[in-house]
């Protein structure tokens, strides 16, 4: 479980930290305090072996160019001066195991880059690049070191790895809740869960919006296009894809949640879709998952439903147990701080009907 984040210089963090995570973090604050900011960065960290999180999270903000560098990833840096085109982001795993993940902008990209396998130059096509630096290690010493590059080349966006010691210990695996409805994904995961025989356990999920609902089913039409489709009671069918947002909202988080590879699941503004009146059994839900599957929540909201719901589902002793609410806002300096609450401030706090967003 990640239990401590450090950023610094990333996007609109100078200096940041929160320490203490717990299963369930929610972050809250104002609009443009950094909430999705912190999320995509614990994104970045442990997906940066795949150099198609800059697609990612451009794609959830709605920026589809991917061959403008200034889109891509200039916008990750939290100062616009060249000489100070590095960020960092630090992850603390289980108190013990530091990952740290050093980016630095390239001043000259014309210079040739070992891309081919026999060494050669073939840096012509290069628009832009970042040269990375990962650390993995404990108290007792360095653990993995990895250097290289991302290289931004009209075909895509690469990786080059250019020198690396140490044993081989694989990060957490993070994902960012896209925000669209991505049927090709959710089409292999549903087969997966179908494998595995968890599919109850979906349909447990899905229930709490629609309790009607008693199968879900994956098709292929005649393009050979997958859809699922939700079997209710009366033994009608109907695709997911014509469903409301919430029903798709959390078919796509409880496929992630039962999903093997992914450990630490991250949603920006997790209230969309939902009713406030099923906040309780979904907290109940997800929470139940994450200790079932040995999984961590960390999610953004504006909703005071679902904060207080939170509040109101779980004994005192199991919000000190599973949660951590932490409020982003600027200080004096216009810098973006954590006010983190532990579980009795956070109870107080709602008890006396404090603003806590």
């Amino acid at each position: 479980m990640i239990t401590s984040i450090k950023l610094k210089n990333f996007r609109g963090f100078k200096d940041f930290a929160v320490s203490d995570l717990k299963p369930v973090t929610l972050l809250a604050g104002r609009n443009i305090c950094g909430k999705t900011s912190l999320l995509e960065a614990v994104y970045i960290l442990c997906n940066y072996l795949k150099p198609s999180f800059f697609v990612r999270i451009n794609k959830n903000r709605g920026n589809t160019v991917i061959h403008n560098s200034s889109f891509i990833w200039d916008y990750l840096f939290n100062s616009s001066e060249a000489d100070e085109k590095t960020f960092c982001i630090q992850l603390t795993e289980n108190a013990d195991i530091i990952h740290e993940l050093t980016v630095t902008k390239r001043l000259n990209t014309s210079s040739p880059v070992d891309l081919a396998p026999d060494g050669s130059p073939a840096a012509n096509n290069v628009i832009d690049a970042l040269d990375y630096a990962y650390y993995q290690k404990t108290q007792d010493g360095l653990l993995v070191k990895d250097q290289g590059s991302y290289l931004l080349q009209r075909g895509g966006i690469i990786r080059n790895s250019q020198a690396s010691s140490g044993s081989v210990l694989r990060s957490r695996s993070a994902e960012l809740l896209s925000a669209d409805y991505e049927i090709y994904d959710l089409a292999v995961r549903l087969g997966q869960i179908e494998l595995k025989g968890q599919k109850e356990k979906l349909i447990d999920c899905v229930n709490i919006i629609d309790s009607d609902i008693e199968d879900l089913i994956l098709i292929m039409d005649e393009c050979k296009t997958p859809e699922i489709f939700a079997k209710y009671k009366n033994h009608k069918l109907i695709p997911v894809s014509m469903a409301g947002h919430g029903l798709k909202q959390l078919l796509k988080i409880a496929l992630s949640f039962l999903d093997d590879k992914v450990e630490v699941l991250l949603i920006d503004e997790i209230e969309r879709g939902f009713h406030y009146s099923v906040f309780p059994d979904l907290w109940k839900a997800l929470t139940k998952l994450a200790a079932e599957f040995n999984k961590q929540l960390i999610a953004s909201t504006h909703s005071a439903d679902c904060i207080e719901n939170f509040y109101q589902t779980f004994s005192s002793e199991e919000i000190a147990k599973l949660f951590k609410y932490v409020r982003l806002e600027r200080d004096e300096n216009g810098d973006l701080v954590p006010t983190a609450y532990n579980s009795e401030e956070f109870i107080s706090s709602l008890d006396y009907k404090f603003e806590v967003r």
